[in-house]
């Protein structure tokens, strides 16, 4: 569980209209659904009555008003839910609209690939693309991990490798995030549990690394330090 996919969210745009979803999990949840408590803070805009009125804006201006009005509830949720990954999906124009309107913060978090998803697609189809799409994005971060713990053993840096140097560390509150192997021929289920329930007590960050050739050569097992003793 602790190597679950961060809480992500979802936002799915037009140009005049959204839908959000919060993932965590394994569960997909729209936002503003009938069961939903925080419908009333997080809910659809439309334009419609701004389109009937009678000093009409330019549909250019209607569309980054309606993108400034999302991106306000949009950062509420995310705050409100703590995501650590924002998805943007739906038609390209209001996507583009979204992403430039999103504070720096935010922005930290977007993923700037945008998923080709209609308005109307059913949660469960969305679930299914948002898995798949997080899945990708899981393995890069994975890989991205392993590549620093690397380059930080060979240059006898803020990593350690091995069943037992690991373990200690997390035993000492070193270890910022702890990589493993799922693999990995070195550890059996007692010990893997083991060095989970360390990194779960010491606040460390627990990433499963998969088919990394240069990780799987330092047995499979290591941790990215956050200081040296």
């Amino acid at each position: 569980m602790l190597d679950e996919h961060d809480t992500a969210v979802v936002a799915v745009v037009d140009t005049n209209t959204a839908r959000f979803f919060v993932t965590r999990f394994g569960k997909l949840k729209e936002v503003n659904a009938p069961d939903d408590p925080n419908s009333k803070m997080f809910r659809k805009r439309a334009m419609g009555g701004w389109k009937q009125t009678k000093y009409q804006r330019n549909i250019d201006n209607n569309r980054d008003d309606f993108s400034r009005v999302i991106v306000k509830d949009l950062e509420e949720l995310i705050e409100k839910t703590g995501a650590k990954n924002l998805i943007i999906a739906g038609d390209e124009i209001a996507a583009t609209l979204l992403q430039n309107n999103l504070s720096p913060q935010t922005q930290e978090i977007l993923h700037t690939e945008v998923l080709r998803l209609d308005m109307k697609t059913p949660r469960l189809d969305i679930k299914e693309e948002v898995r798949e799409f997080l899945e990708e994005i899981e393995h890069a971060d994975a890989h991205s991990q392993a590549d620093k713990l690397v380059g930080a053993v060979r240059g006898r840096g803020l990593g350690v490798s091995g069943v037992n140097p690991t373990k200690q560390a997390l035993a000492n509150g070193q270890v910022e995030t702890l990589l493993i192997d799922p693999d990995t021929a070195n550890l059996d289920n007692e010990a893997r549990e083991g060095l989970i329930r360390l990194a779960a007590t010491t606040g460390a960050n627990v990433e499963m690394v998969e088919n990394h050739e240069k990780f799987a050569a330092l047995d499979g097992v290591g941790g990215l330090l956050r200081f040296k003793i």
